[in-house]
């Protein structure tokens, strides 16, 4: 069943950090999602000594708020929550103006350039509505555990 969802990303201090708001159904989330480097991702397996872990949190910090408390989430409530919000910032990190940005900010010359002159980077936030084909059991899951409402014909 399809479930519309709002989202706003915009990119937060650090190079691979985004920061957002998910509005589903009758609830409200905040989220920050950092994505970890290949090497940042062998480390923590290894720390962990658990050898072969679920790739989707071994790449990605998710981290997922309702009313200010952080959630916290089962495996199965990990892979929904990310699946929305990698949509999102996927969406995000391609949008033109932003790849163009992310350029600029890398260049050296445009960052000396910038310091020379005194002006501060800009970071952009983007709003945007997207549909979802949720199971009948992810829209349970929305519904009982986070209260979401959302409708179930």
């Amino acid at each position: 069943m399809r479930t519309t969802v709002a989202g706003v990303v915009g990119k937060f201090l650090r190079e691979r950090t985004y920061a957002g708001v998910l509005s589903i159904g009758k609830s409200m989330f905040t989220y920050v999602i950092g994505f970890l480097s290949d090497d940042e991702v062998e480390n923590r397996r290894l720390c962990l000594g658990q050898g072969l872990i679920q790739d989707d949190r071994a790449a990605y910090r998710l981290t997922l708020k309702k009313e200010g408390i952080v959630l916290d989430l089962t495996d199965e409530d990990y892979e929904l929550f990310n699946n929305i919000v990698i949509t999102f910032v996927d969406e995000f990190i391609n949008t033109p103006i932003v790849r163009q940005k992310q350029e600029m900010d890398q260049n050296p010359y445009f960052q000396e350039e910038m310091s020379y002159r005194g002006l501060i980077p800009i970071n952009f936030l983007s709003l945007m509505e997207r549909d979802f084909d949720l199971t009948p059991r992810e829209r349970t899951i929305l519904n009982l555990k986070f209260g979401c409402q959302l409708e179930t014909y």
